[in-house]
């Protein structure tokens, strides 16, 4: 089976070489790697040039808010891709040499897996500063959304693949006027209705915190989590089948609740609490809680 890759930059001059870079070196060979510009006005197009070996899209920036900026690097990209299984990956985020081959090695032995996703190092300054994966092992999904109440068992983007022929039943994207959820959100939740999600506890790529992820600068705004679950919420309702969406509703209006009363905070507190309720119910290390949203 062939590999896509598909990168999706912004203004990640600091770390697309390196990013792409690590795209390339897989040790699995039949693969191909897309990085989609979405209109950068740093460096990032002249370090892209450098590379013979990758298909280049650039494109005029997109007025749309980041979200849908996202999406739409994902569906334009996935027209160009022809590999079997597509691999999402941000600008600023690295694979390990041997995450294809890991990845499609499940693919491989099973067709009704439709998403795999993996543990992710932290790293800070080049530094690993801890590890992320919220993934359950081992888990049915459908079973796991049903006894918990709960759909949040999913890493981000860079961690995430995609059976082709998934992609092809759910692109192009809503345009449902809900921003806040973004294309990883969108094709994950989903995604047990379609088949089977697997989730590995091998760490095979890192997440690169720094002070222009987009995520951390959401997190600053003032009821940036409780707007953001319900928007979640209006999405489950819109395309989750009615019983799924009955056994979710109830915790997630919950969670709304307690973010918003979190919220009222001064971001100093707020921000520790919110820290502490990722490291006791998210799965997450108490460092790297620190620097992933």
């Amino acid at each position: 089976m062939k590999a896509s890759i598909i990168i999706n930059n912004f203004n990640k001059d600091s770390f697309i070489f390196e990013c792409v870079r690590s795209a390339l070196q897989q040790d699995y060979k039949n693969i191909e790697v897309i990085v989609y510009d979405d209109g950068s006005n740093d460096n990032s197009i002249s370090i892209l040039s450098s590379f013979t070996e990758i298909r280049l899209l650039a494109r005029n920036k997109n007025p749309e808010k980041p979200s849908f900026c996202q999406a739409r690097a994902i569906e334009e990209s996935f027209l160009y891709s022809t590999g079997e299984v597509i691999f999402l990956l941000d600008g600023d985020d690295l694979f390990e040499p041997f995450k294809v081959s890991r990845v499609m090695k499940v693919f491989d032995s099973n067709s009704d897996v439709v998403v795999v996703q993996h543990a992710s190092n932290v790293v800070k300054d080049g530094k690993i500063v801890g590890s992320y994966d919220r993934g359950m092992h081992g888990a049915d999904y459908l079973k796991l959304y049903h006894a918990t109440g709960r759909v949040d068992f999913f890493n981000s983007s860079s961690a995430l693949a995609f059976r082709r022929a998934y992609l092809e039943k759910v692109l192009p994207f809503k345009r449902d006027g809900l921003w806040r959820v973004w294309p990883d959100v969108r094709l994950t939740r989903i995604a047990p209705n379609f088949g089977s999600v697997v989730s590995l506890p091998d760490i095979l790529g890192s997440w690169r915190a720094h002070h222009e992820n987009d995520s951390r600068i959401r997190g600053q705004e003032l009821f940036s989590n409780t707007q953001g679950l319900l928007s979640v919420k209006k999405f489950l309702k819109l395309n989750l089948k009615e019983k799924e969406y009955k056994k979710i509703k109830n915790l997630i209006t919950i969670k709304i609740y307690v973010y918003f009363f979190i919220e009222i905070l001064p971001y100093s507190i707020r921000i520790k609490i919110i820290r502490f309720i990722r490291v006791l119910f998210l799965g997450r290390d108490k460092k790297s809680s620190e620097y992933i949203p």
